[in-house]
This record gives C-alpha cells, structure tokens and sequence, in this order.
C-alpha cells in the first residue's frame, strides 16, 4: 500500500512575518491542548482555543540553548477541532522546531492537513519523497509516526531550508501511524495529531528516525497526559 499522502491547505495567514522572524522555517503549524475549566459564556470554538493554549503549559518555553514563542489562530479553532503550535529556534545555525497538535473529533482531525500556510512563506510546498513509517524517540518509549522531508519555496527562485516532518495521531491511550487514519477512531470520538517539524542541518545524519531534542522528549510524556485529559473533556462537553 502506498504511504498517506499529505495535505496542503490555504487558509487565513498566520503571523508568518513573526514566525520568520523566530526561525527560518517553512511551516507555520500549529499545537492543542486541555484546559480543566470550561467557562460559562464561551462558545465551543472559544472553549477549544483554550484548551489548546492551556497545553502550551506541557511544553518548556525557554529550554536550555532554545529560545521560543507561541503562535496562534483563531480560524484553527471551532466547535469540533483545534490547533496551535509551538515554535522553537536553536543555538546552533539554522537549528529550528516546531511542534504542532490537532486536536477534537476524529471526522475532522483524522483528515487535518498540515497546518502549514504556503503563502505566508512562498508559493509552493513540496514533498521530497514517500513518507514512511518511523518513530520518535520519546522519555517513555519510542512513538510510532510517519516520516518525510519537505521544502517550500521563499522566492521564485530561493527556497527555505529542507525541512524533516514527523507526524502520529493519538487515540485512547495509544500512539500510532495508520494508514487511513479515518478509520482509526469511531468520528465523534475525540483524538489528536501531533506534527514535529524541524530544519535539517545536515542532509548526510539526517534520518527518518530523526530523534526529538533532548526537551522535547523528556517532555513528551507531559504532552500525551495534557492530550488524554483534554480528549477526555470534549467527549464529556459533547
């Protein structure tokens, strides 16, 4: 079987002047989260952009040699699904991550695009490559995904650095990389999809089984509880 093909989608653009400004980039991705207070007046895409600003909080804003910044949209977020992200620019030259989380119901995350916005960065995206199964080395075990790298043009004629994307979908205690991720979860169930996308700085080490920074693994446990919890009240909301 052929490997998932992955989506481009256009949208409204995000603060991609802010966002080249952190890194050199070429993904402007976004990340979810929980938040354990529901506030009355709050409409279910309000309470969505919450909860996933809220699992900002699992991920270290200032890890060691790292610096970052939050990015978010309004647009990625309504009554069934949302998204934010986390971008993070590194010491060494060139070194940049961001991590990106999808989360609500599965009709809509299991088919999310990457939450990237061509025209914030250039007029195309490319995808070097079939994607193929790999893992992410996390804290508590390795993580099923799927593997590629991507390019995306800055210029007509200049490009932003290569790029190595990593993605899993989450659903009821389990990490996985399906083949049609639609059939993963039943659609009004609640799961998420977490995207790791980072600068490839050197062709020549760069491997589908990349591993995760040391913060971003040893946090990964964090992420997957603040995942399981905000899941766990938008099946409780619906």
């Amino acid at each position: 079987m052929d490997a998932p093909t992955a989506q481009v989608t256009n949208g409204a653009r995000p603060r991609g002047k802010m966002l080249r400004m952190l890194l050199p980039l070429a993904v402007g991705v976004v990340l979810i989260g929980a938040s354990s207070i529901w506030e009355p007046g709050l409409d279910t895409a309000g309470r969505n952009k919450k909860w996933a600003l809220s699992v900002l909080d699992e991920l270290p804003r200032d890890p060691q040699g790292w610096e970052s910044a939050e990015f978010t949209d309004g647009e990625f977020a309504n009554g069934s699904w949302a998204r934010v992200l986390r971008a993070y620019r590194g010491a060494g030259p060139g070194e940049g991550i961001v991590v990106e989380v999808a989360i609500g119901r599965a009709r809509h995350v299991s088919i999310a695009a990457f939450g990237l916005e061509p025209q914030a960065y250039g007029s195309s995206f490319f995808i070097l490559g079939r994607p193929e199964r790999a893992s992410l080395v996390t804290e508590s075990s390795p993580v099923e995904c799927w593997s590629t790298r991507v390019r995306s043009l800055r210029t007509a004629d200049d490009f932003f650095p290569l790029q190595r994307v990593q993605w899993t979908y989450w659903y009821d205690g389990t990490w996985s990389a399906p083949m049609f991720p639609r059939n993963l979860a039943p659609t009004s169930s609640w799961m998420a999809k977490v995207v790791v996308y980072r600068t490839v700085t050197d062709e020549k080490t760069d491997k589908p089984n990349a591993p995760l920074p040391e913060f971003l693994a040893d946090c990964w446990p964090h992420l997957e509880a603040a995942i399981a919890r905000v899941c766990a009240q938008g099946e409780a909301a619906q």
